[in-house]
């Protein structure tokens, strides 16, 4: 099974983006297909190709176990508790070693766990939520089938129900759910994701940070290196602009840069051989495009000249944007480090005389200006949903936007989700 992106070439939706599983013998999986496009009003094409990604390690347990997945939650009485039991247990495993456990010799397959890491926390959420909605979503079409054929025994529906029943939310980041439900076996278990080490900024403080660095002479704070400097004040006024994360910003390459859009393709890179961050799954990045000020775009342009004198004396040439000035010539030229992004930041808040800061705060602050951009506009929660999600580039079960735009804007949200699906006769 692959996954593959169909792009449609005609009509209304040209250029649209469209992930589809793919088979092993070439033919497209109706059901992940069919609840992808009904996810479209939710989530756009990068989403989606995430989501089925994560759907995916669950077909390949389906594969390892010999459970039909699709018939036993539209026309049966759904995955049993000891099912979702070794589903759970396999979702922890990476989709590599689920592809080689299918394969595998049932007499080989005990000896290769052994070797098997683990997914992260993060990631383990991730795709049990993912997987619990396409499995919430075949049992719901079943029961439309099963009604429609009138094959709605009463003993059946009733298990069904039972097995089918959603957690119900009762606090920010809390549900609970009811016994002997899929949901309660499946979401219920996973582990609880380790808060953020990071200390949280104030807003105000942000804001004067931003405005410095807007005003800022980069000569008065890197006197001693022309180079440097000019690289610092790019950096510096991408992120505030962008938002983009430390690891997207390092991530960047020459060939993403797009001068006549005068814009910067952030594209999701799974292990980059030319990349330190190349263990990294960059989970959270997702495919799109930033925008630079002209003054920043101006910046870009004088750096980029700067960049091939400095690549022309390095021991290696590196396409990556963002690259080392350091003194040792095994460093020279190459792509930055985390740590060292971030000193930069902290270099110009110490010359601001502003309190220790590093660069992911930043991104608070453009979430923060979209957040007060979007209730200026009076955009719908819809709307607000998929503009900042885009440009943030969160993933699709992350609750930043409930956090920047208050619990309300996600309650009308699928408020309305469900007015149209209940429209289009999605739901019962």
């Amino acid at each position: 099974m692959i996954i593959s992106v169909h792009r449609i070439e005609e009509g209304p939706r040209a250029g649209e983006r469209i992930p589809l599983l793919r088979l092993t013998d070439g033919s497209i999986d109706p059901y992940v297909t069919s609840w992808s496009m009904q996810q479209r009003i939710r989530l756009t094409p990068s989403s989606r190709e995430t989501a089925i990604y994560e759907i995916l390690a669950a077909k390949l347990w389906a594969k390892i176990a010999g459970v039909d997945i699709e018939q036993a939650m539209v026309y049966g009485p759904c995955l049993s508790s000891e099912h979702v039991s070794d589903l759970f247990y396999h979702l922890h495993l990476r989709s590599d070693d689920l592809r080689i456990l299918s394969t595998a010799k049932p007499l080989h397959a005990s000896k290769l766990y052994e070797g098997f890491t683990r997914v992260s926390a993060s990631s383990l959420r991730r795709r049990t939520t993912f997987v619990h909605a396409y499995l919430a979503w075949l049992g719901a079409y079943g029961n439309r089938v099963l009604r429609r054929t009138g094959r709605d025994d009463a003993a059946l529906m009733d298990l069904r129900a039972e097995r089918l029943r959603a957690p119900i939310t009762v606090g920010k980041g809390r549900a609970e759910y009811h016994a002997n439900s899929i949901a309660a076996e499946l979401l219920g278990n996973r582990p609880a994701v380790r808060p953020s080490r990071l200390s949280t900024v104030p807003t105000a403080q942000l804001e004067e940070f931003g405005l410095a660095v807007s005003l800022m002479e980069r000569a008065l704070i890197w006197p001693k290196n022309e180079r440097r400097a000019l690289r610092n004040e790019l950096i510096l006024k991408t992120l505030i602009e962008t938002g983009l994360r430390s690891g997207e910003m390092r991530q960047i390459k020459i060939s993403d840069i797009r001068p006549r859009e005068r814009k910067i393709a952030i594209v999701r890179r799974h292990n980059d051989p030319d990349s330190k961050g190349r263990r990294e799954s960059n989970a959270k990045t997702h495919d799109g495009l930033v925008s630079l000020a002209p003054e920043t775009w101006t910046l870009l342009t004088d750096w980029l000249t700067m960049h091939d004198n400095i690549t022309a004396n390095a021991r290696e040439a590196s396409d990556f944007l963002f690259i080392n000035l350091d003194r040792n010539p095994a460093h020279f030229g190459q792509q930055m480090s985390g740590p060292a992004l971030d000193a930069i930041v902290k270099q110009a808040a110490r010359f601001f005389e502003l309190p220790a800061l590093s660069a992911h705060p930043l991104r608070h602050l453009k979430a923060r200006r979209l957040a007060e951009l979007v209730r200026e506009k009076k955009l719908t929660p819809e709307e607000a949903r998929k503009a900042i999600t885009y440009l943030m580039r969160w993933s699709d079960d992350s609750g930043m936007l409930d956090h920047y735009l208050g619990d309300s804007a996600d309650l009308k949200a699928e408020a309305v989700m469900e007015t149209i699906h209940r429209e289009r006769g999605q739901h019962d």
